[in-house]
């Protein structure tokens, strides 16, 4: 849902305008939250706030990779949120069928607790979460309408915020300026701490976002070991993963094997990354 007017460059909004710069689980938590009269307008700011719920722990991996659905919630369905659980059991079928196939196939060791009927207890891939939290998202932003209230949900990455005599006024990385009389900020977790020789060539801040690095490295005979911190990159050859996995479970240590084999198998999948990928700052 978009609503506003662009002047030079600039959304003007109104007074009533309340802004929230995030796309993950605590925006949406925000934008629930936030008493709604007629006129209220809101504006949410964030990389995938068309998404908004998702942000990086619940978003969509990339399409058919063998770790698309490595990433797995920390607690079972019905701990993590009942209507989830709920939303798990109507699913399931479609769920079974998303995966059927896929190598490895990280729900097999769920099936014990399915055959039993306790789907509720499974730790499900975060990307199905997602899918539950865009589904509620929705149905929030309609009875925001039904209240009286707009949404208008951005993507963009917000830059700097800066109070003025018309209210507090967000930029974007686009250079873009939106002005609110109130704002919620909720830009995720901090980054992974950086140590010197974390950028050896055996070295990943994260498992998440360098798979294929990883993946590589285990083809070529090497380990892969993960730890919330390591005194420098192993020199003798294994992959020292320095930051704890910022999705869940972790895909190497699940079956690195069987993960490395199923990414090469598809060889025609990396040429679109042309190389190694650095190490840089979680995002």
């Amino acid at each position: 849902m978009r609503h506003g007017h662009a002047l030079k460059g600039v959304l003007m909004v109104a007074s009533k305008t309340h802004i929230i710069v995030g796309d993950g689980i605590t925006a949406l938590a925000f934008l629930a939250n936030h008493p709604v009269t007629p006129g209220q307008e809101f504006l949410v700011i964030g990389r995938a706030a068309s998404k908004l719920g998702c942000g990086v722990a619940y978003a969509a991996g990339e399409r058919d990779v063998p770790w698309r659905y490595a990433y797995l919630l920390n607690s079972p369905a019905d701990d993590i949120d009942p209507a989830f659980a709920a939303w798990l059991d109507a699913h399931w079928d479609d769920i079974r069928e998303t995966m059927r196939g896929r190598a490895p196939n990280w729900l097999e060791k769920a099936e014990p607790l399915v055959e039993a009927g306790d789907v509720y207890g499974v730790n499900a891939p975060r990307e199905f979460y997602g899918d539950f939290i865009v589904g509620a998202a929705a149905k929030l932003l309609e009875q925001i309408r039904k209240a009286g209230g707009t949404v208008q949900l951005v993507d963009a990455d917000v830059t700097s915020l800066e109070e003025t005599e018309d209210g507090i006024q967000v930029t974007d990385a686009q250079g873009r300026s939106f002005t609110g009389a109130t704002v919620d900020i909720a830009p995720g977790g901090p980054s992974t701490m950086r140590f010197d020789g974390d950028d050896g060539p055996f070295a990943a801040p994260t498992v998440f976002g360098n798979e294929h690095q990883i993946a590589e490295h285990i083809l070529a005979g090497r380990d892969a070991r993960c730890a919330a911190s390591v005194s420098k990159p192993d020199s003798r050859g294994q992959v020292a993963v320095y930051g704890l996995c910022a999705r869940g479970s972790d895909p190497a240590a699940a079956d690195p094997a069987a993960s490395a084999q199923a990414y090469r198998a598809k060889p025609e999948r990396r040429a679109r990354y042309g190389g190694e990928l650095s190490c840089g700052d979680l995002a």
